[in-house]
């Protein structure tokens, strides 16, 4: 089941209380409908379409015909209405010539604007999985995007919208905002996934950053030992081996014979151990010596 689908699945069985607020419900299911000869074209997903008809379109009594078409995740359930002459078919000529002024006129109790964003999110509306990038959107005929933006902005949230061919993306990219519209679709499932998978980018994110920066201390530890060895056998190169004292000739040794160890294992091979700051004193003294030899400056690792 996609992850849209199982939303779908939960809101569609949101009940409403109140007539006005399944009349502003209705009006979000016809908010992508199309007008045709004779009556009206409305696309529905088959798994939710013979529950969506039943309880809110037969009621009325018009005549309805349906037929599937496009295969996969396309595949829609065309639902061709005719309305017997009458109030219903009057509300669905106002809902599809000003969804906006038929909205204000319609909408009388705090639930109905989350009726209305259910129902029109049943016919158009998608979400991305919230493991994935945060995406939810409503897709309808280009004019309509009014209601919902007028819908949203007074329930305090800032879509953007896109065009899309004939059609307009009204949707939301921040998660903190989409798990509200869940909350106001009433999916209340989804909205904690939501939240869960916030936490989980979050966390995966921080470890990225943790494991960059291990990888850039590594890098820097493997230049510095490169440039360490490379120092001292210039060093040598140049005849100075013996110069140095008894106590650099022997860290010179060390970082030799062992091309490959921490800096800790370095200090803790020494015969005592010497201090982190100690190895870190004979070094400077060899990389210094090294360069006024003529060796080449420390390398960098790249910013951090």
């Amino acid at each position: 089941m996609g992850y849209t689908l199982r939303v779908l699945e939960e809101i569609r069985t949101v009940k409403m209380k109140f007539h006005c607020c399944r009349t502003c419900f209705r009006s979000g299911l016809l908010l992508p409908a199309m007008r045709e000869q004779d009556g009206y074209l409305l696309r529905l997903r088959p798994e939710i379409a013979d529950s969506i008809l039943q309880e809110h379109f037969e009621p009325f009594h018009p005549d309805i015909r349906t037929e599937t078409a496009g295969v996969g995740s396309n595949r829609r359930v065309q639902a061709r209405m005719v309305p017997r002459a009458g109030s219903f078919a009057q509300e669905m000529e106002e809902i599809l010539q000003d969804p906006a002024a038929f909205l204000a006129r319609e909408m009388k109790c705090a639930n109905c604007r989350d009726a209305f964003l259910r129902g029109a999110f049943l016919t158009c509306g998608t979400v991305n999985r919230p493991e994935k990038e945060s995406h939810l959107e409503w897709l309808v005929p280009a004019g309509r995007e009014e209601a919902l933006l007028g819908v949203l902005g007074e329930l305090g949230l800032s879509p953007r919208t896109v065009r899309r061919g004939d059609r307009t993306g009204v949707y939301f990219k921040d998660s903190s905002q989409i798990q509200d519209i869940l909350g106001h679709l009433g999916a209340k499932g989804t909205e904690f996934d939501y939240i869960n998978g916030k936490i989980t980018r979050q966390l995966k994110s921080e470890d990225s950053r943790r494991t960059n920066y291990d990888i850039r201390n590594i890098e820097k530890t493997v230049l510095a030992a490169q440039y360490d060895i490379g120092a001292i056998e210039y060093i040598r190169k140049k005849g100075k081996f013996y110069e140095l004292t008894e106590p650099l000739r022997l860290t010179a040794q060390l970082r030799l014979d062992n091309p490959e160890i921490s800096l800790r294992e370095l200090a803790l091979l020494h015969v005592p151990p010497v201090s982190a700051s100690g190895l870190y004193h004979r070094l400077r003294e060899i990389r210094s010596l090294a360069q006024y030899l003529g060796y080449g400056k420390e390398p960098s690792a790249g910013k951090e």
